[in-house]
């Protein structure tokens, strides 16, 4: 756990970086996050919307988790930050775990899925882009509308960094997960 320590940002961090004020870590994780079997409609869409779920993670050599959620400290959910550290032993094992997750996104890519959320949700999946290792896709609410999530994800050394960023500007929360995973990739060493 050490070698996650200081690796998410910290909530001033996170404002800075999608243009929120005073965003407030909500909860902090030391676990992959344990979803229902049918969270997804399409449960081999589950990595194209949730970070760190333990459901693409199941079969790899996952040594640690850190995970912080933020929101705004006003409680108006306007916007909502998931940031995962996911510690493996050896870089090649994070290269394929992003590999893995790509894939994933790749074969959902256009798909419309319904989320079981409160209240439910359906989202059509994005086309991944990359820039300098860092794959992200933009999930793009249907139902309600108006709330989309940018999905990141990338690996320096052996840390997968996973990430969401949800809220009402589709393009913001695609750019502002881009931001974060090289934020956050920077504090790893190489």
């Amino acid at each position: 756990m050490d070698q996650l320590k200081g690796l998410l940002p910290s909530a001033s961090e996170v404002s800075a970086a999608v243009n929120v004020p005073n965003l407030a870590i909500s909860e902090s994780h030391d676990a992959l996050s344990l979803l229902p079997d049918d969270y997804v409609s399409d449960m081999s869409c589950v990595g194209a919307i949730a970070d760190a779920a333990i459901q693409p993670y199941s079969e790899t050599p996952v040594v640690s988790v850190r995970s912080q959620d933020y929101t705004p400290a006003d409680g108006s959910n306007s916007l909502t930050v998931i940031t995962s550290a996911v510690l493996y032993e050896a870089a090649q094992d994070a290269l394929d775990q992003v590999a893995a997750t790509v894939t994933g996104w790749h074969a959902c890519a256009g798909k419309s899925v319904q989320v079981k959320s409160t209240p439910t949700s359906t989202f059509t999946i994005g086309t991944e882009v990359v820039t300098n290792d860092l794959h992200t896709l933009t999930d793009t609410g249907t139902a309600p509308p108006d709330w989309s999530c940018g999905r990141g994800i990338t690996s320096r050394n052996n840390v997968v960094i996973d990430l969401t960023v949800c809220g009402k500007d589709a393009a913001a929360v695609r750019a502002n997960a881009q931001g974060l995973l090289s934020q956050i990739s920077s504090k790893v060493p190489a």
